[in-house]
């Protein structure tokens, strides 16, 4: 169960100072040793982080066309 926690928890994103303090390991550098496997590759992270921003981006702009298109009617 232990496991399975930190494994969901370091998936979700939580870095491994934070996972190690849940825990209860003294040193960080064993928490990451121990679960390193479970984190995402900065590769993914980043693509995940452009994605994310795009996603963003593009919500705003599709509401500030929303916008201008209800001030151009009335």
């Amino acid at each position: 169960m232990r496991h399975y926690f930190a494994s969901i928890t370091l998936a979700d994103g939580a870095n491994i100072k934070e996972l190690s303090e849940y825990l209860g390991h003294y040193d960080p550098g064993f928490t990451l040793q121990m679960y390193t496997h479970m984190l995402p590759s900065s590769y993914d992270r980043a693509m995940q982080a452009v994605d994310r921003r795009l996603e963003r981006l593009a919500a705003r702009l599709t509401e500030q066309g929303r916008s201008s298109e209800k001030s151009t009617a009335a």
